[in-house]
């Protein structure tokens, strides 16, 4: 590489020589001799640096070489001697090459300059310029760097230079950049300073390498008073360095060349600026060796030291001594002279030079010098003040206008001084307090003068700085007479809190960024700067009030798109900077009153804004509702002309709330104000924008408003990427807006509830975490409810609907499935959510799904069941509707709520909401049973039940009935009810309160539990709309038949014939049909609870109905107000034919199943019951030749081969009891009955009670007596040969048999009726008088009770009880027809065979009690054994009887019988012993208190008793623990320990 510096040393050499020739003419050398030119010496020198430079060459001694040959350099230096330009420019440029190559030695170094030196005397311009030129060259050169003189010799130079050419502007301006140059104007150019810098770097990092850790720690450097803290080298500020522990270090050694020419240089341009020169201070007193050059340019200069390498001042102790003595001292002066008002308005341009130095201490040099920066911040605050002149104020703002714009500066000083206790100066708030005056007092100006219209001027400003011109770039050129000096002072000061909020939003970005993962700007700390974020909120603390003011006091005012754009960017980030902070209040501020100027009209804006700049009343201008009006005063039509500051501010606010949506908490409810009133003045076509008016047609305005009405639509579409605290804030807040809209909206025709259908777009952009916003939702949706305004309630329930079908519809469910896991819980944000990765959850969102089903329909069936408006009622039940028509298939637990409220539409007896309720459940039973989940099913079914049942709309009923019989035919289709379910019993177990679709009370009861019954099923049936289900299986299909068959049981006894026909018919139909398919458990169940006391009930309401003529049913009414009504055949016009009718057919179908399924039903255990119930009926209502047949069926089945003997108790229980009718026919004077039919009647009857003697109760025997009696008493029938008197017929005979069999009698109580009754046969015609009395006597009883009371009774018994045992009241009374017929039928001979029967009867089976046995005494006053009873005998018989519980017999046998039989045997009892009890005891009763006791010894070996009381009389267990009992007397309540009582063993 060196070659190429040989060849252009070679190449200049023989320039040089060139022109030297050039210049040896003979007139040259004429000249030259004369004056004794060098050209020879050029061209010798030349000659010898050729041969030289050769010699090198052939030496290879590269670059060095020629830097150890000044002879090289030679010629070069004696052409600048001569006065030959061209001869000096040629050796300036070698000069040059020679440096650039690093080919000069020091001492080279040194010739060069004294080359220069010698060159500066010519008047050459070219050559002028190139000696700057070679001396920049030279400074920037690393090796010059510490050649102190030469530096100074250079400088001297370039200064002279600078000094001495004002005539030559080319040079002298060359000189000042070139000055610049040297002094590192620019960082990257390699100048003095920037050498310095990298010098002592290097320095210190060795020295730091010699430094143990404690010395360093023990060394902790001061330099005047102040710890040397640097910059980092790239210059920024706050970004510090502590250079301390080097400092002052013994390790440091002296000055080099570079930093003593660096600190020289300065200390001569602040002497040179404090008024010294070479020439008043005397010789030496300067370093540089030249005239002092102008103030401007050394402040100029002193600007670019301070402003570009502050980093050096902070590393090199020297020069920080020097900047705070000597700089900050000079400043200190200067700044306070140019501040002065009395100043030279010619020195303005020395002012503003100074002023800028400042700010480049205040910028860089802070923490070097604190308090004299203060000192210079207190003076540029009060030279804000109005004391000072225009021209000041200007030259100060453009001086704080950096300084604002300094995020890192500004963060600095605040913490140094609005912070610290140490200055006693607020330096940020003082200065933005002095900002907010200047903008205020130019408003309160410009409302003085309106017609000057002095903020358009300042607009105007703002669009020549949008244009491209600013006003601030020829500040510098300004005198100081400045025309609207005040319009550009406020102008300034604007800038300066537009450049604090943009320092401040900085800051923030700084300490606070955006979660780069997450959909939606979410607000996270930032962990990795030194910047602490509480202190960035202290200055938005310090601040917002008056940024707040001055934007607040111009925004209202002006009209200039360039300045609202600008004033809104600045609420814009002050906005989001508090927001982001945390700085609740100053975002409350910012935020409401960003909201005023969105919808507000200019003079409603001036109106609001208070004279400290905040609104005074709440944001929302004309065009919003106010919710405090009344009714009368909100508008329908709210349109609006929005101008350019209304739909800017709009996009702002847009903007703010996108940004700022994760922490805006409760501020949410400025936002959603707005944009419900923006919502509700879209709607409006009178709607437009200020552009539309200027520009018809209004394409403009149709594109702001879509953009505006898009932008509000995007913000609720962004919220699905929110947080859920960010959501929940924003519904909260829609909630409240909408609620203070309400009072409005209720006087309103058509309102409109803009807030709440946001609140539903909002819950559908939120699907997946609709369970944490549902809440809020529902408060108020009920809220919204409470409205007197139809139309406000038709829109909450529209809401609601919307709401419920969109949250169970399947995208829904597939929200829940990729729902992310920082929306799932409103504080797992801190844990998991931190960083916003959309982790999935995992199995839990099908039980997600079934959960917001539950909430949603439950929260229906809450709504339902409360006291509301019938067209609430209806609305919910459409939303019902709606679910099941969308989203029925995807039901799952919301089948639960959805029911039950289903369940309460017929209990509201509203026809509209009856109608819209049965087709839900229309829908649900012809589409959804064969799918709804198993478990739901019998409630499905209760459910149609309660439809059957409801009263209000008779065509609902009969269609219900009719969808029962579908649905229990398709359940018979099912694949269990096709094989029999053989001894299985089938109960529903509920899952609610009942047991089955009527609970566990019966008939009456209106249970509504759900069934637990499981499921599996189906195959062929005949008729139905559907096939049967395939998930029931044996059990549960048939549990579900029997739930239908209950719900057709119970229509079949309503009170409107119609419904109930159609029941009973359906449900005997029914039984018929699936019969065969049923076990003997279900047969059980249904003939004993179902069928037999249906028509027991049936009976007993057709035996009581009233016989009065009905009125027909009210169809409606003509037009004339004449009622239609209901035309009801003759058959059918009472009550009691009604039920007649009901009751035909359901003993048509009882007899159809009789017929078809008599031997399964006579193998059942409750059969005779049955036919108990079924002969009762049939008694009372058939006529004789029914109830013939009737015997003949009871025969029949008596003595059916196929039944056996031993399942006779089974088959009749109680038979004879059910045919008192059937026996008052045949036993009758001349009776039509058949001998033969009356003779197996009989025979049946003994039959009977030979099988069921035992279970035969006392009433059951009586009947059986009296009909014996009845039977004795009229023996012949209208066709029997036999007469009276003549011998014993065989009905007579038959008599005698069944009375010998019917003796022993079991029931002892009965004894006195059947010697009585044998008795009374033995002198018929003596008591002939009293049995006529006593059948008066019957009827009359009856007639003391009212017809309509005794119907009542009847019902209810039947109603409480559908299975009560017969009590034989109508035959209580003798069955007396003839009286005389029946007394001459009583024969002599019957006479004496029922006298030998009595005969027999008395000796062997009477029993003791009518044996002549006196009761003594019943009960006695003690406790156990109060029941005992105690008689005598006829020969003194001693009869005791003991209580029936084992403490009391044991008690009282002990007691009473054991001293009685020792007495009966000749024996005296032992005397009872006596024993203190061992503890206290009360006893209140008036009774004597017998406590059995267990016996221990006391310390002295005293028996004492133990009281151990028995639980009840029948704890016989109790007594194993005890020894026997005491005697407590009843006199006395309180036994007390010690207490001597008297003792009983047992």
């Amino acid at each position: 590489m060196y070659e190429n510096v040989y060849s252009i040393i070679e190449t200049d050499l023989k320039l040089l020589t060139s022109e030297a020739r050039k210049s040896d003419g003979f007139a040259q050398q004429i000249t030259a001799f004369i004056s004794h030119s060098e050209v020879p010496q050029i061209k010798e020198g030349c000659e010898r640096a050729s041969v030289k430079l050769r010699n090198l060459a052939r030496e290879n001694r590269g670059i060095t070489g020629i830097r150890e040959s000044l002879e090289i350099l030679k010629p070069f230096t004696i052409a600048c001697s001569t006065s030959h330009a061209r001869l000096a420019c040629v050796s300036l440029s070698a000069f040059q090459k020679l440096l650039a190559n690093d080919a000069v030695s020091g001492e080279g170094r040194r010739e060069i300059i004294k080359a220069l030196q010698l060159s500066e005397k010519q008047n050459d311009e070219s050559v002028k310029l190139r000696i700057l030129q070679t001396a920049l060259t030279l400074m920037q050169n690393p090796a010059h760097a510490d050649d102190a003189d030469g530096v100074c010799m250079l400088l001297s130079l370039i200064f002279r230079m600078y000094n001495n050419n004002r005539s030559l502007p080319i040079v002298c301006s060359t000189a000042a950049a070139t000055l610049r140059q040297t002094m590192a104007l620019h960082a990257g150019v390699r100048g003095i300073w920037s050498s310095i810098l990298q010098s002592v770097c290097v320095r210190m990092r060795a020295i730091a390498a010699k430094v143990t850790a404690s010395s360093a720690a023990a060394m902790g450097a001061q330099v005047g008073g102040v710890q040397c803290n640097a910059l980092h080298p790239g210059g920024e500020a706050g970004a510090v360095v502590n250079y301390g522990p080097l400092v002052g270090n013994k390790h440091y050694g002296d000055m080099l060349g570079r930093e003593a020419a660096a600190l020289n240089l300065l200390t001569d341009i602040v002497k040179w600026c404090g008024g010294a020169s070479q020439a008043t201070s005397g010789a030496g007193m300067t370093w540089l060796k030249c005239d002092k050059p102008s103030r401007t340019f050394l402040l100029d200069a002193l600007e670019g030291i301070l402003l570009h390498r502050a980093e050096v001042f902070s590393i090199l102790p020297q020069l920080t001594v020097a900047l705070r003595q000597e700089v900050c001292t000079l400043l200190e002066s200067l700044l306070r002279s140019a501040l002065d008002p009395n100043v030279d308005p010619g020195n303005a341009q020395d002012c503003r030079l100074v002023l800028r130095v400042v700010g480049a201490v205040l910028k860089r040099h802070y923490t070097l010098a604190p308090d004299k920066c203060a000192t210079y911040l207190e003076a540029l605050i009060k030279g804000l003040g109005p004391g000072t002149n225009s021209w000041q104020r200007i030259m100060v703002l453009v001086v704080l206008k950096g300084i604002c714009a300094e995020h890192l500066l500004m963060y600095k000083l605040f913490e140094i001084y609005d912070c610290a206790m140490d200055f006693d100066l607020n330096a940020v708030n003082d200065v933005a307090k002095r900002l907010a005056d200047i903008v205020r007092g130019f408003v309160a100006l410009a409302v003085e003068n309106p017609d000057d219209d002095i903020i358009g001027s300042l607009g105007s400003l703002y669009s020549q700085k949008a244009a491209g011109k600013d006003i601030a770039q020829d500040l510098e050129n300004l005198g100081p007479v400045i025309p609207g000096a005040e319009i550009i002072i406020t102008y300034l000061a604007l800038e300066c809190m537009i450049n604090m909020v943009s320092s401040i939003e900085t800051l923030t970005d700084l300490v606070v960024s955006t979660d780069p993962d997450a959909a939606s700007p979410r607000v996270i700390k930032n962990e990795n700067t030194d910047l602490v974020s509480d202190l960035v909120g202290n200055i938005i603390d310090v601040l917002w009030k008056n940024l707040l003011g001055c934007f607040n006091a111009l925004l209202p005012r002006t009209n200039n798109d360039t300045l609202v754009m600008t004033l809104l960017k600045c609420f814009q980030s002050a906005t989001y900077s508090a927001g982001a902070i945390g700085v609740v209040t100053a975002r409350d501020g910012f935020l409401s009153s960003l909201c005023g100027y969105t919808l507000m009209s200019s003079s409603e804006q001036m109106g609001s804004v208070e004279a400290n700049g905040s609104f005074s009343r709440s944001p929302f201008g004309q065009a919003a509702v106010d919710s405090s009006s009344s009714a009368a005063d909100a508008r329908e039509d709210l349109g609006m002309v929005l101008t350019v500051k209304n739909v800017q501010a709009l996009r702002t606010l847009f903007n703010l709330a996108h940004r700022l949506n994760d922490v805006l908490g409760s501020s949410w409810i400025h936002v959603v104000d707005v944009i419900n009133n923006l919502d509700r003045i879209l709607l409006s076509p009178k709607t437009t924008t200020t552009a539309s008016l200027k520009h018809p047609p209004n394409t403009a305005a149709f594109l702001d408003l879509t953009i505006l009405s898009s932008a509000a639509n995007q913000l609720f579409e962004s919220t699905g990427c929110m947080s859920t605290e960010a959501v929940v804030s924003m519904l909260s807040a829609l909630g409240e807006v909408s609620t203070r809209s309400l009072p409005a909206a209720a006087g309103l025709t058509l309102p409109r509830l803009s807030a709440l259908n946001r609140m539903v777009d909002t819950l559908l952009y939120n699907l997946p975490r609709v369970q944490d916003l549902w809440v809020i939702f529902l408060s108020h949706v009920l809220e919204v409810l409470k409205s007197s305004n139809p139309q406000v309630r038709a829109s909450a329930l529209d809401a609601l609907d919307k709401t419920i079908t969109g949250a169970l519809s399947p995208e829904a469910a597939a929200a829940h499935q990729s729902r992310p896991t920082h929306l799932r819980n409103p504080f797992q944000h801190g844990a998991n959510g931190g960083s916003g990765k959309a982790l999935l959850v995992g199995g839990s969102a099908p039980a997600q799904t079934e959960d917001v089903q539950n909430m949603l329909l439950v929260a229906l069936d809450s709504l339902y069941r409360e006291d509301r408006e019938v067209d609430v009622r209806r609305g919910l039940l459409k939303i019902v509707l709606h679910v099941l028509q969308h989203h029925g298939e995807e039901l799952t637990r919301g089948w639960v709520p959805l029911l039950r409220l289903l369940e309460a539409v017929p209990s509201k007896a509203d026809p509209a909401s009856i109608t819209l309720g049965f087709q839900c459940v229309e829908l649900l039973v012809s589409d959804f049973i064969p799918a709804i989940p198993k478990e739901h099913v019998p409630r499905t079914l209760e459910v149609l039940a309660l439809f059957t049942l409801q009263d209000v709309i008779l065509n609902v009923s009969l269609t219900a009935v009719t969808m029962l019989w579908n649905v229990s035919d398709q359940l018979a289709r099912s694949r269990g009810t096709l094989s029999k379910a053989a001894g299985s019993s089938v109960s529903l177990a509920s899952t609610g309160s009942g047991g089955g679709i009527f609970g566990a009370g019966g008939a009456d009861g209106y249970g509504g539990g759900s069934h637990s019954a499981s499921s599996t099923a189906g195959e062929e049936c005949t008729s139905g709309r559907h096939s049967g289900r395939q998930d029931l299986n044996e059990a549960e299909s048939i549990g579900l038949l029997m739930t239908a068959f209950r719900s057709l049981r119970n229509c079949s006894m309503d009170k409107r014939p119609e419904v109930r026909n159609s029941g009973v018919r359906t449900l005997f139909l029914a039984v018929a049909s699936h019969g065969s398919k049923f076990g003997e458990g279900t047969w059980r169940e249904l003939f004993w609870e179902m069928l037999f006391p249906l028509v027991k009930f049936i009976h007993t309401l057709s035996d009581t109905s009233s016989s009065e003529e009905a009125q027909g049913v009210e169809l409606g009414k003509e037009r004339g107000g004449k009622r239609v009504m209901m035309l009801v055949h003759h058959s059918r016009n009472s009550e009691q034919k009604q039920w007649d009718e009901t009751l035909v057919l359901a003993l048509n179908g009882t007899t159809k199943i009789l017929r078809s399924y008599l031997p399964v039903l006579a193998a059942l255990e409750v059969w005779g019951t049955a036919w108990d119930e079924l002969m009762q009926v049939n008694a009372v209502i058939h006529s004789g030749t029914i109830v013939n047949n009737t015997l003949q069926l009871l025969i029949t089945l008596t003595s059916c081969a196929g039944i056996k003997r031993d399942t006779l108790p089974t088959c009749a229980p109680r038979s004879s009891s059910a045919l008192p009718a059937g026996v008052r026919t045949m036993a009758s004077p001349n009776t039509p009955a058949p001998l033969q039919t009356r003779t197996e009647l009989l025979a049946s009857v003994s039959a009977i009670h030979a099988v069921l003697a035992p279970q035969l109760e006392a009433q059951d025997i009586r009947m059986l007596l009296q009909w014996l009696d009845r039977f004795a008493r009229y023996p012949i029938g209208a066709d029997d040969a036999a007469a009276l008197h003549s011998n014993l017929g065989p009905i007579q005979k038959a008599v005698l048999v069944v009375l010998a069999q019917m003796v022993p009698v079991q029931v002892v109580d009965v004894w006195p009726d059947v010697l009585s009754m044998m008795c009374g046969m033995l002198c018929p015609f003596q008591l002939l008088p009293y049995r006529v009395s006593q059948a008066a006597a019957g009827p009359a009883r009856n007639r003391t009770a009212s017809a309509d009371a005794a119907a009542a009774a009847a019902a209810a018994a039947a109603l409480a009880d559908l299975d009560p045992e017969f009590s034989p009241a109508s035959a209580t009374g003798p069955l007396l027809t003839d009286p005389h017929m029946e007394a001459r039928a009583l024969s002599p001979i019957w006479m004496a065979r029922v006298s030998d029967l009595l005969a027999t009867i008395y000796k062997e089976h009477v029993p003791w009690q009518e044996l002549g046995v006196e009761r003594v005494f019943h009960k006695i006053a003690q406790r156990p054994g109060k029941p005992m009873w105690f008689g005598i005998g006829p020969h003194g018989q001693a009869v005791f009887a003991l209580p029936g519980n084992p403490v009391s017999a044991l008690v009282c046998g002990t007691r009473y019988v054991l001293p009685g039989l020792l007495g009966a045997m000749g024996l005296r009892a032992k005397p009872p012993a006596c024993v203190a009890l061992a503890a206290a005891i009360d006893f209140a009763a008036p009774l004597t208190y017998f406590v059995p006791v267990r016996l221990q010894p006391d310390k002295v070996g005293l028996p004492t008793a133990t009281l151990l009381p028995p639980q009840t009389s029948g704890d016989f267990s109790a007594l194993t623990q005890t020894d026997g009992f005491v005697e407590l007397p009843a006199n006395t309540s309180h036994f007390p320990a010690g207490f001597i009582a008297t003792y009983y063993p047992w």
